[in-house]
């Protein structure tokens, strides 16, 4: 095969570059894709650290002393965590979040808690584990939620 025909069989793509003109093969666009990817993932590490925090967070919840203990809370990742879609900060000193629900498996109904009770509940809870992890700062009230910044 010569040269000419191997051009014809590759998808190429013409890109401008300052009145010149550059021919790129789907091989080249492949890796220029792969290191957007990898240039805009969180690393591995992230979710492993990002796992074991809301399971430390679980635990918490589920131990003896716990008020919502016998809720039988069930942590777990929701939003772009949960979907393995969380990118990158842009730098190192900018944060990433992870957004965690609170299921309360049993003995709770809309006819036995209220909204509010249930997000007081979470939040006192949520308190006493930042203070015992020494996590400096403060708590912060959402609308629907709390936030934690470790």
């Amino acid at each position: 095969m010569d040269k000419l025909e191997n051009e014809t069989h590759t998808e190429m793509i013409r890109i401008h570059q300052k009145d010149n003109l550059m021919t790129v093969t789907q091989r080249q666009k492949d890796k220029i894709l792969d290191k957007l990817v990898e240039a805009l993932e969180l690393p591995d590490t992230a979710y492993q650290k990002a796992e074991a925090r809301y399971t430390d967070l679980g635990d918490w919840f589920s131990r003896e002393e716990s008020s919502i203990r016998d809720f039988s809370p069930h942590i777990f990742a929701q939003g772009s965590f949960r979907l393995g879609t969380a990118i990158r900060p842009l730098n190192e000193a900018e944060e990433y979040d992870l957004d965690l629900a609170c299921k309360l498996t049993q003995n709770a109904s809309m006819s036995s808690l209220t909204q509010e009770e249930v997000k007081n509940l979470v939040g006192n809870e949520t308190e006493q584990y930042r203070r015992k992890r020494k996590i400096s700062k403060e708590q912060e009230e959402k609308h629907r939620c709390w936030r934690l910044e470790y």
